[in-house]
């Protein structure tokens, strides 16, 4: 269910669980899956960017 896109806390509730931590044992996750929702990170700036170039800080 998890991987149809179902929540964590749906599937839990579906099942009967009482502890958010119950279907741990069994819930897979998909690398695929997390790659498409990671968020892009930002051009680094200010004084991580000038760090980044050798700078001094």
């Amino acid at each position: 269910m998890v991987n149809d896109g179902i929540s964590y806390e749906t599937v839990r509730k579906v099942l009967g669980h009482d502890s958010p931590n119950a279907i741990r044992h069994y819930a897979r996750l998909d690398i695929q899956m997390l790659r498409n929702c990671a968020l892009a990170c930002p051009a680094p700036s200010g004084t991580l960017h000038q760090f980044l170039k050798g700078g001094r800080i």
